[in-house]
């Protein structure tokens, strides 16, 4: 009997949890005090499809929307005329939780941080970890672990955030641990640049310490 497709799982179980997505985060989202306030000022959206129009249907996006902040006058150049004031309205976006369906089946989780013209994060993306068997996506225990990090998140990079010292741990713990995207260029999590660093340093210690002994040894009067 020849083996299931594991794509054709992969996929029909990333239908499941999209057809559900809206359901499951607007349940985390009553059950998450801090979600009243922010859902009050930007307005929380549960997108199975995306935000553009909801047609992808490889893509789910939980984020919290646009909202103005302030309004600002400056000048504006005009050809062969005058500079005329000109009022312009500066805008906060809130941060994003996504799911990316790969070609494979697997699913990419990841999250972009709420900003500002005037305020923005380093980095553009924290990818939380990729999903190989999406039918975990089904079960309650993923979804609630990746709206915290959300949650988190969002407390930490919005101009309204109040971050607790947990919130603050935690996404300091993402930054260390998982990959980032800084200049739409793919960043090695950090923890591995700094195993690296010292397993470099005592590896260049160790075989100093292992030559110098040879040394000893061989100028050693007999």
């Amino acid at each position: 009997m020849a083996r299931p497709s594991r794509r054709k799982v992969r996929t029909k179980d990333f239908e499941f949890f999209k057809d559900h997505a809206r359901a499951t985060f607007e349940r985390l989202a009553a059950d998450d005090p801090r979600n009243g306030f922010f859902d009050a000022v930007y307005s929380l959206r549960v997108t199975p499809g995306g935000a553009m129009g909801g047609l992808d249907r490889r893509l789910v996006e939980v984020f919290y929307g646009n909202r103005p902040i302030e309004a600002v006058e400056e000048f504006v150049s005009r050809e062969g005329r005058e500079p005329r004031l000109q009022e312009r309205f500066l805008a906060e976006h809130g941060a994003c939780l996504f799911y990316q369906r790969m070609d494979s089946g697997v699913v990419m989780v990841g999250l972009r941080p709420a900003g500002s013209e005037g305020f923005r994060r380093r980095e553009q993306m924290i990818l939380l970890e990729w999903v190989r068997a999406p039918d975990v996506l089904r079960r309650r225990a993923a979804p609630e672990r990746h709206w915290r990090a959300f949650m988190s998140y969002m407390e930490c990079t919005s101009l309204e955030g109040e971050p607790t010292f947990v919130d603050r741990a935690r996404v300091w713990w993402l930054l260390f641990m998982r990959p980032t995207v800084v200049g739409g260029t793919y960043v090695t999590a950090l923890c591995w640049l700094a195993g690296a660093t010292v397993a470099r340093y005592a590896l260049t210690v160790g075989l100093s310490g292992f030559l110098l002994a040879i040394v000893q040894w061989l100028l050693a009067p007999a």
